[in-house]
């Protein structure tokens, strides 16, 4: 009889579990799983409450993560356990991979703006642009931000860098921004003090990222005016001019020529999920 009841009682615990399911395992040995379109924290042994709509990692491997993106109705952060860290108030929280003097940052939105958040819930960039990005190779310790359908630069805190008044802008070195205003290219550097003035109809940025210019490299500005293309030094003033489209094509090729920087920094925008 014993031996019927113990069987009877395993038979139980395999149909109460046949229909979770088992995903990722944490580093505290918890594992999140779902059952019945419900999310939990599972780990053998303990009786697992299904309370969530959602569970995220932050990061892809599991081992590194040590938070959670929970939603329950709107979305939240909790710990490995399941303790609340930032309230589920949030329409959206994304991936930002963002460090700010070792404190992460998360990206959040609420009523279709977006903003950031620490993980102790201060707001870190207010909730109020359109766009913003996340992280940029080579990029600047910033964000690019968005509003109308205009673009500027941001600290990690919030602080202007530059204003939302471009219509594209490419950081190559706190003295070379590249940008576009009232489609017309032209250059900044990070206290929107203009470089290069915004009359130019095409312009590339040819600066040394690799230290080469020991072998003969010369940090210039390739421009176009009026069909004319000219070579400028980086105070701006005149280093050739007249140079004939057909080098302008060899020398830069189609990558440059259709302001790849610029369209890279659209694929790092981060835009409201509906």
């Amino acid at each position: 009889m014993k031996s019927i009841y113990l069987f009877f009682l395993l038979s139980l615990n395999i149909c109460a579990q046949e229909n979770i399911v088992f995903k990722d395992t944490l580093n505290n040995d918890n594992v999140t799983a779902i059952k019945n379109g419900k999310f939990g924290l599972y780990r053998e042994g303990q009786t697992t409450i299904f309370e969530y709509d959602s569970i995220h990692l932050p990061h892809y491997v599991p081992e590194f993560c040590e938070y959670l993106f929970a939603k329950k109705d709107l979305w939240g952060v909790i710990d490995l356990d399941g303790n609340t860290l930032i309230p589920y108030e949030y329409d959206f929280i994304g991936y930002t991979h963002i460090s700010v003097k070792s404190k992460e940052v998360v990206l959040i939105q609420k009523n279709n703006k977006l903003g950031t958040v620490n993980i102790k819930n201060k707001i870190t960039v207010p909730i109020k642009y359109d766009a913003i990005s996340i992280w940029v190779e080579a990029g600047p310790e910033a964000h690019y931000v968005m509003n109308a359908g205009k673009m500027g630069l941001i600290e990690y805190n919030g602080k202007e860098i530059l204003p939302i008044i471009y219509d594209s802008l490419y950081y190559y070195t706190n003295h070379v921004v590249k940008g576009k205003l009232n489609n017309k290219f032209g250059v900044v550097n990070n206290k929107n003090k203009t470089v290069i003035p915004f009359i130019y109809d095409a312009l590339i940025v040819d600066i040394d990222y690799m230290g080469i210019e020991e072998y003969g490299h010369k940090d210039i500005f390739v421009v176009k005016k009026d069909d004319r293309w000219d070579y400028l030094n980086m105070d701006g003033s005149i280093y050739k001019m007249g140079i004939q489209e057909i080098e302008i094509r060899k020398q830069y090729a189609k990558f440059e020529l259709t302001n790849y920087d610029f369209e890279y920094v659209g694929y790092c925008l981060v835009k409201p999920k509906k």
